[in-house]
């Protein structure tokens, strides 16, 4: 049995039998419910409950490959509805039970409603060794981002203990997570994807860094937001702190303090992604030092609004720090034409960049310039591999006599895409802040 499909799970753990031990009377044929039968007309409802008693036996027995092949598009298909589809799935017959129980499984969603039930059918028992449950095997991604204060920390732990074997992604809880959840963290080898950016409790960084040494697999770390204040330098003064030998992606956000640098000065080579945003007490020349150390290796680089300084600083410079840099998202607050004089006059050849998202605040005053700056420093070979330009509609670029330049820009960027085989990818976009 797996999922019910308005509370989801709602497994009965009874009479001290587990989901493995289910009878296969439990997995009757079902093809239409109850609900979708009482929307039709009355003589309607009877023919097509007769004619699915009839078909019931045929289509229960489907080839396992095709019964993959129709799970398939049940995946891909939306987040809410997959679900219930696949719980429905696990209740027409053995068979569909079985090709439709790992899929649902997988990347179940959770909230506070159902977080009890999947806990007790995850987890039976407090005792790993008297009753372990199959189903824990097949949970590969785990978000736990809306459980906010259902559950506690030890249950947390014990729930990563018994998917450790299988996990792949893990997003933790605001407030069921904390120092205690860290052994059972490290022993999740397979884990690939880790968001700690939602964590409420103040976590020291060597603790959690002792967590994420073992941690080979990873690729992408979502750092806590409030992890500073517990930081212990006095450890490491000899031995400096080691990273997952191959991360990545790195996103830094929320209060981390700059007592922090011993821990960001030894990032591993395999990191080419970086994200910093919203770090209210970060200095702009912290961050500065930080992406000289770092920039060379990167080729994607995310400043993000809000940070504590205002007006356009060392970003100016960020083509000249990251010279391999093929992707920049970065608040239009921070640059202005030096940016583009700059690209000009350091970079000896055409920079590889080839995306830019420019981004906003909400007080940001309507910018057109930048546009005109961006076709002169495509046109002219500095920025000659840029092809893609998203910008927020705050900046004014198709209103008035802004506009024009915004579609010149376009046309040169689609033309330079053609030559590349990559028209379709190559322009200018406007979006919305917050979509």
């Amino acid at each position: 049995m797996a999922l019910d499909p308005s509370s989801n799970w709602t497994v009965a753990m009874s009479k001290g039998k587990s989901v493995d031990a289910l009878a296969p009377d439990c997995f009757k044929p079902i093809l239409i419910h109850e609900s979708s039968r009482n929307m039709l007309p009355p003589k309607e409802q009877d023919e097509e409950w007769e004619h699915s008693t009839v078909s019931s036996s045929y289509s229960s027995h489907l080839p396992s490959e095709i019964l993959l092949h129709i799970l398939d598009h049940v995946v891909y298909s939306d987040l809410r509805q997959r679900q219930c589809t696949l719980w429905a799935a696990t209740l027409v017959s053995r068979s569909w039970y079985t090709a439709a129980v790992s899929f649902l499984y997988e990347s179940p969603i959770l909230n506070g409603k159902n977080y009890d039930k999947f806990v007790s059918t995850i987890c039976p028992s407090i005792n790993p060794h008297v009753r372990r449950s199959r189903l824990a095997s097949m949970v590969h991604y785990l978000d736990m981002g809306h459980i906010v204060h259902n559950g506690s920390k030890s249950l947390t732990a014990r729930l990563l203990g018994r998917v450790k074997g299988s996990l792949e992604g893990f997003r933790a809880p605001m407030a069921p997570f904390g120092f205690n959840c860290l052994p059972a963290l490290a022993k999740c080898y397979e884990l690939k994807t880790l968001d700690l950016s939602l964590v409420s409790e103040s976590i020291p960084l060597s603790s959690l860094f002792h967590a994420l040494v073992p941690l080979s697999s990873l690729r992408t770390l979502h750092f806590p937001r409030s992890s500073s204040s517990a930081l212990d330098t006095n450890k490491h003064s000899s031995n400096p702190p080691q990273w997952p030998p191959n991360l990545q992606e790195l996103y830094i956000t929320g209060g981390l303090h700059e007592n922090a640098w011993l821990y960001l000065s030894c990032l591993p080579q395999s990191l080419g992604s970086l994200t910093i945003e919203n770090c209210l007490t970060l200095s702009s020349q912290f961050v500065e030092k930080f992406l000289v150390m770092v920039g060379p290796q990167l080729n994607y680089l995310k400043i993000g609004y809000p940070l504590p300084w205002r007006g356009p600083s060392f970003v100016n410079d960020i083509l000249e720090i990251c010279p391999c840099l093929r992707s920049l998202n970065v608040a239009m607050d921070f640059i202005n034409h030096a940016f583009f004089d700059k690209a000009c006059r350091t970079v000896s050849t055409s920079h590889p960049l080839a995306s830019l998202t420019l981004t906003s605040s909400e007080k940001l005053l309507v910018d057109d310039v930048l546009c005109d700056l961006l076709f002169f420093a495509v046109s002219d070979g500095s920025l000659g591999n840029l092809r893609r330009v998203k910008v927020s509609k705050n900046a004014g670029w198709s209103d008035g006599l802004g506009r024009k330049g915004m579609e010149e820009l376009n046309e040169l960027l689609e033309a330079l895409g053609r030559e590349n085989g990559q028209g379709e990818l190559a322009g200018v976009w406007e979006y919305e802040e917050g979509r």
